[in-house]
């Protein structure tokens, strides 16, 4: 006979539920903090070992009990505003948690297949097996969401500026309402990084100096005549703290997909010191209106 103990039994479930909520908020697509995700699933793993041990609670029926394990946790880490939100998720969770599982214990036996007592698979492997399902999960994830999904809103972008050109890859940014305050020009944002082969070394000591000014000491620079206030692109966003971009007019952008050939010329250019993306394969948003609004070019 296999004896399980109780702190192992509680130390497994901790770990697979941890990648259960990690893999539920990747397809969600919300950001949750690590710690709120370990303790998600230390309440997960905790409500399962007391209706083990409880003998109240080992009366209640295990599929009644597998389908409220979930609900504190979701309830916890994503604190839906709305009962069909709360579904939305608890059933996804569900899913991911049944397909996991079934894949981990699949491999699990599999590999037992050859031998004689299940007690001779080390525990450590079971839970290598679920950090190898998880990470197989996000690599297939995020391999459909960059072939099937991004393709849509994937442009490839051909800077031209001062006679140098260089090419950035962009993602459509249907949100982005950024405009110049002085003639209301459309601007597309691009990390600072991926321009800085174009620029000048006076422009990027211009730029570095910029990019440590507060809003007071900006908008001091400017009364001072440092900074031109159409080079200056006010912004707000949702999660973060307002400001300015500086910007720059290129002589054109080369706006390229599987389906468009576009050309924007002139463009204006706002520069982002901070990334755009985890992802540091795209280093530029692309506003709506020079996709929605440009013609085609031969």
């Amino acid at each position: 006979m296999y004896v399980l103990y109780l702190d192992i039994l509680f130390l497994i479930n901790w770990i697979m539920d941890i990648l259960i909520f990690y893999c539920v908020s990747l397809v969600l697509n919300k950001r949750v903090k690590c710690l709120h995700t370990i303790f998600a699933g230390a309440l997960a793993a905790l409500i399962y070992c007391m209706l083990l041990v409880i003998p109240v609670l080992q009366k209640v029926p295990y599929t009644i009990c597998s389908l409220i394990i979930p609900i504190p946790s979701l309830l916890i880490l994503y604190r839906p505003s709305q009962y069909k939100v709360f579904f939305k998720e608890y059933l996804l969770s569900m899913v991911i948690a049944a397909v996991f599982g079934g894949m981990v214990f699949n491999i699990w036996y599999l590999v037992n297949g050859a031998q004689s007592n299940v007690s001779e698979i080390s525990i450590l492997f079971l839970i290598g097996i679920g950090v190898g399902v998880a990470i197989c999960f996000y690599c297939s994830f995020y391999f459909i969401r960059r072939r099937l999904i991004f393709p849509v809103f994937e442009y490839s972008l051909t800077v031209s500026y001062q006679g140098k050109k260089v090419e950035i890859q962009s993602l459509l940014d249907t949100g982005n309402l950024l405009y110049t305050s002085w003639k209301h020009e459309p601007v597309m944002v691009i990390e600072y990084e991926a321009m800085k082969p174009l620029l000048t070394e006076m422009q990027q000591r211009t730029y570095e100096a910029f990019k440590n000014l507060n809003e007071v000491q900006i908008e001091e620079a400017i009364i001072k005549g440092d900074y031109k206030m159409e080079q200056l692109i006010p912004f707000n966003s949702v999660g973060c703290k307002g400001g300015f971009l500086w910007s720059i007019q290129v002589e054109s952008v080369q706006i390229e997909s599987y389906s468009k050939h576009l050309k924007v010329s002139p463009c204006i250019v706002g520069l982002s010191s901070e990334r755009l993306f985890s992802d540091r394969h795209f280093q530029a948003l692309v506003h709506p209106e020079f996709i929605l609004e440009r013609e085609l070019v031969s």
